[in-house]
Parts: C-alpha cells; sequence; structure tokens
C-alpha cells in the first residue's frame, strides 16, 4: 500500500519524522530530497513517501549501506515501512538511475546515492565501502576491448584493500 505523496501533503501536514535526519544531516537529506523528487518527475517515476524516505536516508549517510542497514534507518521514523518495500523501492531507483548500487566484493549489494561518477574503495576487513573523487580518472574512456563485448552504461571503479583504520 502507498502513502500519500509528500509533493501532495500540505507542508503544515508533515510531522518532524518525515524528515529522516536530524541535524545537518536533516538539512542535507531535505535538499536531497527536492532534488529527488524533481529528477523523479524528470524520469516518470511517482514520488511516494517510502521512496523520499529511503532516498533521504541513504543520502544522509557515506557509508553505501545495504538494504538491511538502509530499512534500519529508516524504520526508526517509518516504523510500518516493510523490508520488501525497501528492496523493492532501492530496484526501483536503481533501475531510473537514481541510486547507485555499488559495485562490491561479496553478495550483498550496497548502495550510495550520489549518482555522479566516483570511484570506491572496499576494505576486505571492515566491509566499508569509501567513496573516492580522483580527478585523474579519465572520464568517459571506454577501452575499445570493451566495447566490443557490449554498450556500456555505467562504469564503477572499485580499489579493493585495507583500509587505513584497520591496517593498524
Amino acid at each position: 500500500m502507498e502513502l500519500e505523496t509528500q509533493q501532495d501533503a500540505p507542508e503544515a501536514a508533515r510531522s518532524p519524522a518525515d524528515d529522516v535526519s536530524a541535524g545537518t544531516e536533516g538539512v542535507r537529506a531535505t535538499r536531497e530530497g527536492q532534488a529527488f523528487r524533481k529528477r523523479c518527475a524528470l524520469t516518470g517515476l511517482r514520488v511516494t513517501q517510502q521512496r523520499v524516505a529511503v532516498f533521504e536516508s541513504l543520502a544522509a549517510c557515506k557509508d553505501h549501506p545495504d538494504a538491511e542497514q538502509l530499512h534500519a534507518r529508516v524504520a526508526r521514523a517509518h516504523p510500518s515501512l516493510s523490508m520488501n518495500t525497501v528492496y523493492r523501492t532501492l530496484g526501483t531507483l536503481v533501475d531510473r538511475g537514481l541510486v547507485l548500487r555499488v559495485a562490491c566484493v561479496g553478495s550483498t549489494a550496497r548502495f550510495d546515492a550520489c549518482t555522479e561518477a566516483h570511484d570506491h574503495f572496499y576494505c576486505i576487513v571492515c566491509n566499508r565501502v569509501l567513496d573516492l573523487n580522483l580527478a585523474t580518472a579519465p572520464a568517459g574512456v571506454i577501452p575499445d576491448a570493451v566495447r566490443e563485448v557490449g554498450d556500456v552504461k555505467q562504469v564503477q571503479t572499485l580499489y579493493v584493500g585495507v583500509c587505513h583504520h584497520c591496517r593498524k
């Protein structure tokens, strides 16, 4: 069952629980949420309270959570949100290009609200996924050998190793 969209709800009718995060992260998430609503409209995706809650929670963190971790965070403010809804929402958002499924080692999918081109570092000890903004990476250069295999829709570079925190 889909709830009333936040877009349709009058501002006064929104509760503080609608803002998934508190403090400065909540301000950022709300700003991200507004941009998310516009991106949904551009892709023809209906804005629902569940989609906004999942996206804002994901946008408020930088640890690239899996679906279970994200559900635990969203459920604090939206206890009726099911795990199945989080899985379906993430799948829809990935399919529409609104969320990035991070190429990762292991079987658990990790997610990122930032869909701009950037690389990741995966720590094999603590399983953290860290963003890397490498200005030296050649943007959009696809080797001919890759083009011969198929049409590239997205490029992700994943560096795998042990982070400085775990190396100590």
